[in-house]
């Protein structure tokens, strides 16, 4: 026994050669490497769980001495359990050494990872040579040498396994990674021919099945049942002569051996390559350059011919006035004239604060305003507040940091330092009684209603606490709802946690996104005149009210009681009250004229005298319902998708530039069709003239935005996220964190070589000349410079001079690139070492940190139906599939499904195609649900449902049944080519038994 565990040690730590991959076929690659020698010297959870793994399978599966008689462990077991606990003191005895996060990341890894590694080797009937020999090859005129991981060796018969970790990317006879498939186990084959074995069986022996779900115990109990496509083969027959099998693999040995120009090589293939952040180092979308401002002062908008009611809005200098704005009104125009004339009759631009519901909407805001006028009224020597109401807030409570029990001037803790703190709490408080998916997923921000990670959980939880407004010390567990199944013992647990988080904060002087509210209401409620005197707001323009949240409402109560008030003009459309997940309602510009006169509502726990509301302020409306955006026919449309909802002020909108566009609702039985469609369309659209930003397709979800993106793209069409991106996936930071790598381990010439291929783009974004394809010389100056840069920065003495040596490596690759901006936003309170660790846990925690870019940028747009709001284009695809995917437990639910779509659909200028599957699987077996969105266009359209929905269910039944009958010829087929291998078989000369 102590012989076969010294064995598997050395395997262990033996180095072993690759299997023959696509990527190592890639001309690039192989001249790459063959110029410099690069490391990575820190290996993921993943690496090391495999060297615990495979020496557990064959520990399993090794032959014991002595008593026992040559069984191996799960034979020698009296029973299952005890085979069990054997396997699992040995792999938990393992795990202890990788460096998991927390205990209960560690457990719940290597409870997930026995079971899949039990069901195989409890399934495994076959006795296994555990520790095969190694042997050459020869492949491509080049000798090669292979160890597989178990062999099963029977007479002149071997089976050979290679073992894998997760669930396969591979089918047995699919086309999709058709190479990297075959070559791994043909290698298996002439490893086997080259022992001297006529009949080879190659396996790929992947640990999780592809039907595999969360439960275990509603898994397949058999490894080897059919199904799970966990189980991938090579067969070989081999007389010492070529035969079929060696027919059929000489185009890819020919691929192999001759390799593959870089432009030819499949995107899903060069994912898999270590050089892939290398090679493909992405650089940011040019921006659409503006045109210059117009700097002729207020003349310009006193000139424009305002309609009676946007007269009305522009000259509004006293009282208070709700504004109904229907979509395309110009209604920030609007606003911004009457800004403007606020500012021409003599009031002072620090005595008007616009507040609206983004930063993008303050930057619009900001940007017009300054077209209008000629100047930036926001500059220090104006001093006007251009905000959201979160950076109202924010700004409170800057001013106010030493008296709210702040360590320093605080910045906004964003998600990735949250994750962080709230994993360093855990790890020191851990709970026991919480276990499964939630750790095992640990850092993942969302996923099935058992799979969002503890972090995530935890980090809901505390928010709800904030919400709940009261002592977390008084909070019971029943009182909050978790994001998965949690005991309510570790539920009040977790609420224990919340005073060490907040106390961190605290110290740290960090605002939790969630606490800006509640700290800038207690500095007000302890300060009542502190709005008084530190802004004294006469003028207040408040847009998209529509959006605006119950604290926010409060604000604007305590705006309109100050002793400087004059006029107040909130502007909004309840039809585009779109943001209910975020906590806003529409109710409040419904019901504005009743809120307004309503006494506070937030309180803290103080006995400071409030003073009295003003009561019956009357409040004037004007709705402006012409459109100047669209034509007829979109606004038409739009407001019948609108006709059912019961919460909403009646308005008869009319088209300023009258009939004269075009509207198509269309649906198609399948995602393949719709995008074919849509493909073909907008190329259409660009044949006749539309330039391609001209064009944007909405969709509910991005991942449907992403299906977009790859089908313009084979089309050769040019395409712009507008959706939040991933930051993970942004080669400039991905370039700053592998710096940041370098900077705590020099020894990593890996990253340093993707921060020298990001400095190498950043000084000529234009080259044609890829870094890999540099001469070796060059190569090494570049690499040896960053190498070079990194040992000026930690032998330097000065944290303040490492942090600017830092930060001039990110101007060096910046580019200016938006997200880049984004990204390094916390390091402006962070000192140097607090930078490094902020990189670091970016790495562990930031993996669903996202983007929107603000600016323009060329090709089709392609933007989530939220993200839209405020935007417009002169030609719009709308996809209503995943609409309907949202959860209608109440009416106002439907409405503000119906309210998204009005909104998608007024964006349009000119023309408006909707579109759509008419139905999806459900979730039982052979259920189908209806698009009721789709279905409601095509009534707001006039079009018939019933024919063209019947129409392409025949179709798709058809094209189903057509594919049954090709699939199943398939199958006869390779039935009857299997028997012809069997008879074949069978004639040979019987070996002796085993």
């Amino acid at each position: 026994m102590e012989t076969n565990m010294k064995s598997m040690e050395d395997e262990t730590k033996a180095k072993r050669t690759p299997t023959p991959q696509l990527n190592q076929a890639c001309h690039t690659r192989r001249d790459f490497e063959a110029k410099v020698d690069l490391h990575e010297t820190t290996q993921g959870e993943r690496y090391l769980t495999a060297m615990v793994i495979n020496p557990t399978i064959k520990y399993a599966l090794t032959p014991m001495f002595g008593p026992c008689g040559g069984k191996n462990v799960i034979q020698a077991a009296r029973n299952k359990k005890e085979a069990k606990k054997a396997v699992m003191r040995y792999m938990h005895d393992r795990y202890a050494a990788i460096p998991y996060q927390n205990y209960q990341q560690k457990m719940a890894v290597l409870e997930y990872d026995f079971n899949r590694v039990f069901r195989y080797i409890d399934s495994e009937y076959r006795v296994m040579n555990t520790f095969p020999v190694s042997a050459e090859y020869e492949l491509a005129g080049k000798n090669h040498k292979y160890t597989p991981t178990l062999t099963h060796e029977c007479g002149d018969s071997i089976d050979v396994f290679s073992i894998k970790l997760g669930k396969s990317k591979y089918t047995q006879s699919g086309r999709k990674n058709e190479f990297n498939r075959d070559m791994a186990l043909y290698e298996m084959v002439l490893y086997g021919r080259a022992r001297g074995f006529k009949t080879i069986r190659a396996h790929l022996l992947f640990l999780t099945r592809t039907d595999d779900v969360e439960d275990w115990s509603a898994c397949e109990p058999s490894f080897f049942a059919g199904g799970g496509n966990n189980d991938i083969t090579m067969n070989d027959i081999y007389d010492g002569s070529k035969n079929q099998l060696d027919e059929q693999m000489e185009e890819k040995i020919r691929l192999f051996q001759d390799g593959v120009e870089e432009e030819e090589m499949p995107e899903d293939e060069c994912s898999y390559c270590k050089y892939a952040h290398i090679c493909h180092q992405t650089l940011p979308p040019t921006r659409i350059e503006e045109v210059a401002p117009d700097t002729s002062n207020m003349t310009t908008v006193q000139k424009i011919n305002f309609s009676e009611k946007q007269e009305k809005i522009r000259t509004f200098d006293k009282g208070i006035m709700r504004v109904i704005a229907t979509a395309g009104s110009g209604k920030t125009f609007t606003s911004m004239a009457h800004v403007a004339y606020l500012l021409n009759k003599g009031v002072s631009p620090k005595d008007i604060i616009l507040v609206t519901f983004s930063n993008a909407g303050a930057k619009e805001m900001a940007h017009k305003l300054k077209k209008i006028l000629g100047y930036d009224p926001t500059s220090e020597d104006y001093g006007m507040t251009i905000t959201t109401f979160h950076g109202l807030f924010y700004d409170i409570v800057k001013d106010n940091w030493k008296a709210l029990g702040f360590g320093r001037r605080p910045g906004v803790l964003n998600m990735v330092q949250r994750y962080s703190k709230i994993a360093e709490i855990l790890a020191q408080n851990p709970i026991m009684e919480w276990k499964g998916a939630s750790f095992r997923n640990f850092s993942v921000k969302k996923g099935g209603y058992n799979d969002t990670g503890a972090l995530s959980v935890i980090s809901d939880i505390f928010s709800q606490i904030k919400a709940i407004g009261k002592d977390y010390e008084t909070i019971s567990s029943y009182e909050v709802k978790p994001l998965c199944d949690i005991p309510q013992s570790a539920i009040q647990k977790v609420i224990g946690l919340y005073g060490k988080y907040e106390e961190y904060c605290k110290k740290e002087g960090l605002i939790d996104f969630d606490d800006m509210e509640l700290l800038a209401f207690q500095v007000i409620e302890e300060n009542p005149k502190y709005l008084e005197t530190r802004y004294g707001f006469r003028h207040s323009v408040i847009d998209e009210f529509q959006d605006t949240s119950e604290f926010q409402m409060e604000m604007v109560k305590r705006i309109k009681m100050l002793p400087t008030f004059e006029s107040m003009m909130i502007v909004g459309d309840d039809d585009q009250s779109i943001y209910r997940f975020r906590g806003t309602s529409p109710e409040f510009i419904l019901d504005f004229n009743t809120k307004i006169n309503q006494q506070y509502v937030m309180r803290t726990e103080t006995d400071v005298e409030h003073p009295k509301v003003r009561e019956g302020d009357c409040v004037e409306d004007v709705v402006l319902d012409i459109n100047y955006r669209s034509h007829q026919e979109i606004i038409d449309l739009g407001c019948k998708m609108l006709e059912k909802n019961d919460d909403k002020i009646e308005k008869n909108i009319v088209a300023a530039r009258g009939e004269g566009g075009y509207t198509l609702v269309k649906g198609h039985s399948d995602k393949k069709k719709m995008l074919d469609w849509m493909v073909t369309s907008i190329q259409a659209q660009h044949d006749h003239g539309i330039p391609w930003e001209d064009i944007c397709v909405l969709a509910y979800k991005k991942a449907k935005l992403c299906d977009v993106a790859d089908a313009l793209t084979k089309a050769g069409i040019p395409s712009m996220m507008g959706a939040p991106e991933s930051m993970f996936e942004n080669s400039r930071i991905d370039s700053i964190l592998a710096f940041a790598r370098v900077l705590l381990n020099p020894a990593d010439t890996l990253d340093a070589a993707q921060a020298a291929a990001a400095v190498y783009y950043a000084e000529n974004p234009t080259t044609e000349d890829k870094f890999m394809h540099l001469t070796q010389q060059q190569l090494d100056e570049r690499i040896q410079g960053v190498l070079d840069r990194v040992l000026l920065i930690n032998e330097e003495m000065n944290p303040v001079i490492k942090k600017e040596m830092f930060m001039q490596f990110i101007a060096d690759i910046w580019l200016k690139d938006e997200a880049v901006e984004r990204f390094i936003e916390p390091f402006n309170t962070l000192d140097f070492d607090e930078i490094l660790k902020y990189c670091r846990d970016f790495t562990l925690y930031g993996v669903n940190e996202e983007y929107r870019r603000l600016d323009e940028y060329p090709g089709v747009k392609l933007i989530t139906a939220h993200s839209s709001k405020g935007l417009e284009w002169p030609v719009v695809y709308l996809d209503l599939t995943d609409f309907s995917d949202i959860a209608l437990e109440r009416r106002a639910d439907k409405e503000e499904v119906r309210r998204l779509m009005y909104v998608s659909m007024t964006r349009a200028r000119d023309q408006l195609f909707t579109t759509g599957v008419f139905s999806k699987t459900g979730k039982k077996v052979g259920e189908e649900v209806i698009n009721w969105c789709l279905n409601e266009a095509y009534d707001a359209a006039g079009k018939n449902w019933d024919s063209e929905y019947t129409r392409a269910r025949a179709e798709a039944a058809a094209e189903k049944s057509a594919k049954a009958k090709a699939a199943a010829e398939a199958r006869k087929a390779k039935a009857a080519a299997k028997k012809a291998e069997k008879a074949k078989v069978n004639n040979r000369p019987k070996s002796r038994a085993c």
